[in-house]
């Protein structure tokens, strides 16, 4: 008799459990019955037991690009403009603040806004010999966003790629 009472227990125990798996380039966000978003738990590559209660988030942290066009007036008052691809990536084990804050939203929301604004104040500050080079502007931009970032302690900028750069009058 004890042992069909173990294993019910057993059963019982197992049935309010789920197995959730986290897949490469994924981190999983643990959320409780409450739907509370605990920000110590992040769950990386590999299979867990869950209660039934708790759900997991899966949020993307591959490398990934987004494109940026900039016009603007230079120091020297010239127009430039700037096609650039920024590379990023989220910091893994700041995925629960920037779930938190920004859910999956975080590039509208958060990295082109605050890129653009960024990028935009730091172009008046050169002249059309400091920006004359797509090579130079990559390197202004990479280092601008870099310092002056104020997501860098959520997300990583990768590398700049400046794909068009046209100064005029």
């Amino acid at each position: 008799m004890n042992k069909i009472l173990m294993l019910s227990i057993c059963l019982s125990l197992l049935s309010c459990n789920k197995s959730v798996e986290i897949l490469p380039n994924q981190i999983g966000i643990l959320v409780n019955e409450s739907g509370v978003i605990d920000t110590t738990k992040v769950l990386h590559l590999g299979n867990y037991i869950l209660k039934s209660s708790q759900e997991i988030v899966f949020f993307d942290i591959s490398n990934q690009s987004n494109e940026f066009e900039i016009i603007n007036i230079s120091k020297d008052k010239k127009e430039i403009t700037i096609v650039f691809t920024m590379f990023f990536r989220p910091i893994s084990s700041k995925t629960p603040i920037l779930y938190k804050e920004y859910e999956k939203n975080y590039i509208e929301e958060l990295l082109i806004p605050n890129t653009e604004k960024i990028v935009n104040q730091e172009l008046k500050n050169y002249d059309e010999i400091e920006l004359s080079s797509k090579e130079k502007v990559n390197k202004i931009i990479f280092n601008t966003l870099k310092e002056k970032g104020n997501y860098n302690t959520l997300i990583e900028v990768l590398d700049i790629n400046t794909t068009k750069l046209s100064i005029g009058d």
